[in-house]
Protein backbone atom coordinates (compact mmCIF):
# COMPACT_ATOMS: atom_id res chain seq x y z
CA UNK A 1 0.00 0.00 0.00
CA UNK A 2 2.82 2.41 0.86
CA UNK A 3 4.46 1.87 -2.53
CA UNK A 4 1.42 3.29 -4.36
CA UNK A 5 1.77 6.64 -2.59
CA UNK A 6 5.51 7.32 -2.78
CA UNK A 7 7.64 8.94 -5.44
CA UNK A 8 6.38 12.52 -5.25
CA UNK A 9 9.57 13.54 -3.45
CA UNK A 10 11.61 12.82 -6.59
CA UNK A 11 10.34 16.08 -8.03
CA UNK A 12 12.44 17.90 -5.43
CA UNK A 13 15.73 16.48 -6.71
CA UNK A 14 16.01 18.83 -9.73
CA UNK A 15 14.20 21.66 -7.87
CA UNK A 16 17.29 23.86 -7.94
CA UNK A 17 17.14 23.90 -11.72
CA UNK A 18 13.61 25.37 -11.78
CA UNK A 19 12.62 29.02 -11.83
CA UNK A 20 11.65 30.27 -8.34
CA UNK A 21 11.58 26.80 -6.71
CA UNK A 22 10.39 28.13 -3.32
CA UNK A 23 7.13 29.12 -5.02
CA UNK A 24 6.83 26.58 -7.81
CA UNK A 25 7.67 23.32 -6.02
CA UNK A 26 5.07 23.43 -3.19
CA UNK A 27 2.32 24.40 -5.62
CA UNK A 28 3.38 21.76 -8.10
CA UNK A 29 3.46 19.07 -5.40
CA UNK A 30 0.03 19.94 -4.02
CA UNK A 31 -1.54 20.06 -7.49
CA UNK A 32 0.07 16.77 -8.48
CA UNK A 33 -0.97 15.00 -5.27
CA UNK A 34 -4.52 16.31 -5.57
CA UNK A 35 -4.96 15.26 -9.20
CA UNK A 36 -3.37 11.85 -8.66
CA UNK A 37 -5.57 11.21 -5.63
CA UNK A 38 -8.66 12.10 -7.66
CA UNK A 39 -7.51 9.85 -10.49
CA UNK A 40 -6.89 6.93 -8.09
CA UNK A 41 -10.34 7.31 -6.52
CA UNK A 42 -12.07 7.45 -9.91
CA UNK A 43 -10.20 4.41 -11.24
CA UNK A 44 -10.95 2.40 -8.10
CA UNK A 45 -14.62 3.39 -8.13
CA UNK A 46 -15.13 2.46 -11.79
CA UNK A 47 -13.14 -0.76 -11.43
CA UNK A 48 -15.18 -1.99 -8.46
CA UNK A 49 -18.43 -1.08 -10.20
CA UNK A 50 -17.45 -2.97 -13.36
CA UNK A 51 -15.70 -5.91 -11.69
CA UNK A 52 -17.05 -6.57 -8.14
CA UNK A 53 -14.56 -9.44 -7.57
CA UNK A 54 -11.62 -7.15 -8.42
CA UNK A 55 -9.47 -8.53 -5.60
CA UNK A 56 -9.45 -11.98 -7.22
CA UNK A 57 -8.01 -10.69 -10.50
CA UNK A 58 -4.31 -11.01 -11.31
CA UNK A 59 -4.62 -8.22 -13.91
CA UNK A 60 -7.33 -5.98 -12.47
CA UNK A 61 -7.11 -2.98 -14.79
CA UNK A 62 -6.64 -5.13 -17.87
CA UNK A 63 -9.70 -7.18 -16.94
CA UNK A 64 -11.71 -3.99 -16.37
CA UNK A 65 -10.68 -2.72 -19.80
CA UNK A 66 -11.74 -6.03 -21.35
CA UNK A 67 -15.17 -5.86 -19.68
CA UNK A 68 -15.74 -2.26 -20.77
CA UNK A 69 -14.32 -2.29 -24.30
CA UNK A 70 -13.54 -5.91 -25.16
CA UNK A 71 -10.12 -7.11 -26.39
CA UNK A 72 -9.24 -3.62 -27.64
CA UNK A 73 -9.75 -2.27 -24.12
CA UNK A 74 -7.43 -4.89 -22.67
CA UNK A 75 -4.74 -4.01 -25.22
CA UNK A 76 -5.18 -0.29 -24.53
CA UNK A 77 -4.78 -0.77 -20.77
CA UNK A 78 -1.72 -2.98 -21.32
CA UNK A 79 -0.10 -0.28 -23.45
CA UNK A 80 -0.94 2.26 -20.75
CA UNK A 81 0.75 0.07 -18.12
CA UNK A 82 3.89 -0.19 -20.26
CA UNK A 83 3.97 3.60 -20.73
CA UNK A 84 3.43 4.14 -16.99
CA UNK A 85 6.23 1.76 -16.00
CA UNK A 86 8.49 3.27 -18.64
CA UNK A 87 7.82 6.75 -17.30
CA UNK A 88 8.59 5.56 -13.78
CA UNK A 89 11.90 4.07 -14.90
CA UNK A 90 12.79 7.17 -16.89
CA UNK A 91 12.13 9.38 -13.88
CA UNK A 92 14.24 7.11 -11.68
CA UNK A 93 17.10 7.16 -14.19
CA UNK A 94 16.98 10.97 -14.10
CA UNK A 95 16.84 11.48 -10.33
CA UNK A 96 18.55 8.55 -8.57
CA UNK A 97 22.00 8.91 -10.24
CA UNK A 98 22.04 12.57 -9.18
CA UNK A 99 21.73 11.44 -5.57
CA UNK A 100 24.69 9.07 -5.75
CA UNK A 101 26.60 11.77 -7.65
CA UNK A 102 25.97 14.25 -4.82
CA UNK A 103 26.95 11.65 -2.20
CA UNK A 104 30.17 11.05 -4.11
CA UNK A 105 30.97 14.76 -4.14
CA UNK A 106 30.34 14.99 -0.39
CA UNK A 107 32.57 12.00 0.33
CA UNK A 108 29.78 9.66 1.46
CA UNK A 109 30.42 7.39 -1.54
CA UNK A 110 33.57 6.69 -3.54
CA UNK A 111 34.64 9.66 -5.68
CA UNK A 112 34.29 7.43 -8.75
CA UNK A 113 30.53 8.09 -8.85
CA UNK A 114 30.99 11.88 -8.82
CA UNK A 115 32.62 12.01 -12.24
CA UNK A 116 30.75 13.83 -15.00
CA UNK A 117 30.86 13.03 -18.70
CA UNK A 118 33.31 15.36 -20.50
CA UNK A 119 30.90 15.99 -23.38
CA UNK A 120 27.35 15.70 -21.99
CA UNK A 121 28.16 16.95 -18.47
CA UNK A 122 26.00 14.25 -16.91
CA UNK A 123 26.95 11.94 -14.00
CA UNK A 124 27.62 9.11 -16.42
CA UNK A 125 29.23 6.72 -13.92
CA UNK A 126 26.40 7.18 -11.43
CA UNK A 127 23.90 6.50 -14.21
CA UNK A 128 25.80 3.34 -15.21
CA UNK A 129 25.98 2.16 -11.60
CA UNK A 130 22.27 2.72 -11.06
CA UNK A 131 21.40 0.90 -14.29
CA UNK A 132 23.51 -2.14 -13.40
CA UNK A 133 22.19 -2.39 -9.82
CA UNK A 134 18.61 -1.92 -11.01
CA UNK A 135 19.00 -4.65 -13.61
CA UNK A 136 20.45 -7.10 -11.08
CA UNK A 137 17.67 -6.43 -8.57
CA UNK A 138 14.99 -6.75 -11.26
CA UNK A 139 16.50 -9.93 -12.69
CA UNK A 140 17.10 -11.78 -9.43
CA UNK A 141 14.58 -10.22 -7.04
CA UNK A 142 10.81 -9.96 -6.92
CA UNK A 143 8.59 -6.92 -7.17
CA UNK A 144 7.25 -7.45 -3.65
CA UNK A 145 10.71 -7.36 -2.11
CA UNK A 146 11.79 -4.35 -4.14
CA UNK A 147 8.57 -2.46 -3.37
CA UNK A 148 8.87 -3.25 0.34
CA UNK A 149 12.51 -2.13 0.53
CA UNK A 150 11.80 1.05 -1.44
CA UNK A 151 8.80 1.95 0.70
CA UNK A 152 10.53 1.27 4.02
CA UNK A 153 13.55 3.38 3.14
CA UNK A 154 11.40 6.21 1.82
CA UNK A 155 9.22 6.32 4.94
CA UNK A 156 12.37 6.35 7.08
CA UNK A 157 13.68 9.30 5.04
CA UNK A 158 10.35 11.10 5.48
CA UNK A 159 10.62 10.70 9.25
CA UNK A 160 14.22 11.92 9.26
CA UNK A 161 13.27 15.01 7.24
CA UNK A 162 10.37 15.81 9.57
CA UNK A 163 12.60 15.35 12.62
CA UNK A 164 15.14 17.77 11.11
CA UNK A 165 12.60 20.59 10.75
CA UNK A 166 13.17 22.19 14.20
CA UNK A 167 16.92 22.34 13.57
CA UNK A 168 16.47 23.71 10.05
CA UNK A 169 14.08 26.43 11.19
CA UNK A 170 16.55 27.40 13.89
CA UNK A 171 19.48 27.43 11.47
CA UNK A 172 17.64 29.41 8.76
CA UNK A 173 15.16 31.67 10.55
CA UNK A 174 15.06 34.21 7.72
CA UNK A 175 14.73 31.71 4.88
CA UNK A 176 12.08 32.64 2.36
CA UNK A 177 9.75 30.02 1.02
CA UNK A 178 6.63 28.03 1.73
CA UNK A 179 5.56 27.52 5.36
CA UNK A 180 3.10 24.80 6.29
CA UNK A 181 0.01 26.25 8.05
CA UNK A 182 -1.35 25.11 11.44
CA UNK A 183 2.05 25.19 13.11
CA UNK A 184 3.49 21.86 14.17
CA UNK A 185 0.25 19.88 13.94
CA UNK A 186 0.87 18.68 10.36
CA UNK A 187 4.55 17.66 10.85
CA UNK A 188 3.77 15.86 14.11
CA UNK A 189 0.77 14.13 12.55
CA UNK A 190 2.83 13.13 9.51
CA UNK A 191 5.55 11.68 11.76
CA UNK A 192 2.98 9.62 13.68
CA UNK A 193 1.40 8.36 10.44
CA UNK A 194 4.82 7.28 9.17
CA UNK A 195 5.44 5.41 12.41
CA UNK A 196 2.04 3.73 12.13
CA UNK A 197 2.83 2.60 8.57
CA UNK A 198 6.17 1.13 9.64
CA UNK A 199 4.47 -0.75 12.48
CA UNK A 200 2.41 -2.70 9.92
CA UNK A 201 5.44 -4.08 8.06
CA UNK A 202 6.49 -7.72 8.45
CA UNK A 203 9.66 -8.40 10.41
CA UNK A 204 11.32 -10.19 7.50
CA UNK A 205 11.01 -7.08 5.31
CA UNK A 206 12.46 -4.97 8.11
CA UNK A 207 15.42 -7.33 8.48
CA UNK A 208 16.22 -7.36 4.76
CA UNK A 209 15.99 -3.57 4.56
CA UNK A 210 18.19 -3.24 7.66
CA UNK A 211 20.83 -5.44 6.02
CA UNK A 212 20.84 -3.25 2.91
CA UNK A 213 21.16 -0.12 5.05
CA UNK A 214 24.04 -1.67 6.98
CA UNK A 215 25.84 -2.36 3.72
CA UNK A 216 25.34 1.27 2.73
CA UNK A 217 26.58 2.42 6.14
CA UNK A 218 29.69 0.25 5.77
CA UNK A 219 30.44 1.83 2.38
CA UNK A 220 29.98 5.28 3.91
CA UNK A 221 32.33 4.57 6.84
CA UNK A 222 34.94 3.02 4.54
CA UNK A 223 34.82 6.01 2.19
CA UNK A 224 35.03 8.50 5.05
CA UNK A 225 37.99 6.69 6.62
CA UNK A 226 39.87 6.77 3.30
CA UNK A 227 39.05 10.45 2.93
CA UNK A 228 40.35 11.25 6.42
CA UNK A 229 43.49 9.21 5.81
Amino acid sequence: MIYAFVGWENALVPAGETRNPARAMPRGLFWALGLVTLLYVLIQTVSLAVLPDLAESERPLVDVGAVLFGPAGAVLITVGVIISVGGNLTGAMFTAPRLTYALGREGALPAWVSTVHPLYRTPSRSILLFAVVSFLLAAYGTFIWLAAMSSLVRVGIYMACIAAMPRLRQAFPEAEGFRVPFGWSIPVGAFLVCGLLLSQVEWLSLIVTAVVLLIGAAIFLWTRSRRVA
